[in-house]
């Protein structure tokens, strides 16, 4: 098993079983994994998930298809950029803004986490 160390910033390789998944991510679409997995395999991941430091390991902030892909293939490892938690709370909320049309309840909160933090 692979130790990284608790510095944020960079892209370190970590093992996929320490990233637990938030409950407020999107469905997966089960076709773009496969997609995704078949890319992974030819060429390797070549945007890492975005993770922030979490109780038991990390928290997934960004990529969570990708996330999927990787372990659909069975990988041990996956390439992750650690990030404090205002700077993943203003990446979680970029993701969003590009993957979706969102409601202004929604880009509300965004504006309101990335100003003032998330309320966490």
């Amino acid at each position: 098993m692979a130790t990284t160390t608790e510095a944020t910033g960079g892209v370190q390789l970590i093992d996929i079983d320490q990233i637990t998944i938030p409950g407020n991510v999107r469905e997966l679409d089960a076709q773009h994994v496969d997609a995704l997995a078949g890319s992974i395999k030819l060429r390797g991941l070549r945007v890492p998930v975005i993770v922030r430091p979490g109780e038991n390991g990390y928290e997934l902030v960004a990529g969570f298809h990708r996330f999927a892909a990787h372990k659909k293939l069975g990988l041990p490892q996956i390439r992750a950029e650690i990030q404090a938690d205002a700077e993943a709370n203003v990446d979680r909320g970029l993701e969003n803004i590009a993957r979706k049309q969102l409601n202004p309840y929604e880009l509300s909160g965004m504006a309101l986490d990335a100003s003032f933090g998330s309320p966490e």
